[in-house]
């Protein structure tokens, strides 16, 4: 019984031992004397009864020490890309002409030296008493205080009340002066005639 009650305790020895690992376990009769291995009674199994023992000893072990893990592999170097050829643009687009400019703004009218003050000063004695002109684009008469763009710049506005309505694109226009320094445009379409005042 005593020889038996050793046994157990040198296993259980064995087992909890944590600088033992089951790889170097060499077997009962390599870790004991042969006095302990007698005296613990295992002289007394038979070979397959010691194995069987020795295998559940290394078993055991094995449970309590963690496993051997291979070192993590190294980084793999960055892959190198070929340069890739970026095939040239068509020789018919290289050829291509380029945009057209944007047009060019219309110059602003020239107006005539002499008709460039009418209207806007007050000495008027080397004035000219009328001129011709057009008014731009489409007209469709007079109300209150229509504004009148000719096409030499100048810009005329109605001064007397007064109203008439037509339709008319760039009607040629006449603008005199009375005896009392007032102007009027008259529609030399039609005569008809309204006061008229400059503003530009």
């Amino acid at each position: 019984m005593f020889a038996m009650f050793r046994t157990l305790a040198l296993l259980a020895l064995l087992v909890s031992a944590s600088t033992v690992c089951a790889s170097s376990f060499e077997g009962l009769e390599g870790a004991m004397s042969s006095d302990e291995f007698r005296e613990a009674g295992l002289d007394k199994l038979s070979a397959e009864e010691l194995a069987a023992l020795e295998r559940w000893i290394a078993g055991r072990l094995g449970e309590d020490v963690a496993p051997v893990t291979d070192p993590p592999p190294a980084p793999a170097a960055p892959a190198v890309l070929a340069p890739v050829s970026v095939p040239s643009a068509p020789a018919e687009a290289a050829s291509a002409s380029p945009e057209p400019p944007p047009p060019a703004q219309p110059a602003a009218p020239e107006v005539d030296p002499a008709i460039a003050d009418i209207g806007l000063i007050k000495k008027t004695k080397d004035l000219p008493r009328s001129f011709r002109s057009r008014i731009s684009g489409e007209f469709s008469g007079w109300k209150g205080e229509t504004v009148f763009r000719l096409e030499n710049g100048q810009v005329w506005q109605q001064r007397m009340e007064g109203e008439w309505t037509t339709s008319m694109r760039d009607p040629e226009i006449e603008i005199s002066r009375n005896i009392f320094g007032f102007y009027s445009m008259k529609m030399l379409a039609t005569g008809r005639r309204i006061g008229v005042k400059r503003i530009e």
